[in-house]
């Protein structure tokens, strides 16, 4: 394995369906592999094979792990509650010697609360199944992502670290040429 700094950071998005969702990792030193995960409700049963995937990956570091997914509102379902409807139509009737007789109208009628609600349409199991397996495959891209930084860090450190050794040998070889030996043990 190339040495690897342990800080890091990588954003995927994409869509899936009417989903949209956004993976987010960070990482900084730590002596263990720590995972902090913040998924939204309703993907929670992907937390063992985020684990999963980022144990296979990494061993070391504290990392953050954010997943944002949202719906878009094009699929938003109208549902008339029958009961809350009938209920009020019993009502005009009982009054119908009291109050205007004219038809309801729809404004009128969406303006009673629970008469209709709007909700999002169920999410069938095979549109889940989709949604989860694309939410996983940017979870990997991810993960490579920040693999990459992570090992380009760590290139640039032992490049580093290489050229201070070099300069340290070179600095003995002048003070050994003074003194007649090394200037460390």
């Amino acid at each position: 394995m190339p040495l690897q700094s342990m800080t890091g950071f990588s954003r995927r998005e994409g869509t899936c369906g009417r989903y949209r969702w956004a993976w987010e990792l960070r990482s900084v030193n730590g002596k263990g592999l720590d995972l902090r995960l913040r998924l939204p409700t309703g993907t929670e049963h992907l937390e063992t094979e985020v684990r999963r995937l980022t144990g296979a990956c990494f061993s070391r570091g504290n990392m953050q792990i954010n997943l944002n997914v949202s719906a878009s509102e094009a699929g938003v379902e109208t549902v008339i509650n029958q009961n809350a409807l009938a209920a009020v139509l019993s009502l005009r009737e009982q009054l119908r010697d009291v109050i205007d007789p004219s038809p309801l109208r729809l404004d009128t009628l969406l303006s009673i609360r629970g008469i209709v609600d709007f909700r999002e349409p169920e999410e069938q199991e095979g549109e889940r199944a989709a949604r989860d397996a694309d939410i996983l495959v940017g979870l990997r891209l991810a993960l490579a992502d920040i693999t990459a930084m992570r090992e380009g860090e760590g290139v640039a450190l032992y490049r580093g670290s290489a050229g201070a050794d070099r300069q340290d040998r070179d600095a003995g070889r002048r003070d050994r040429g003074r003194s007649g030996r090394a200037a460390w043990p």
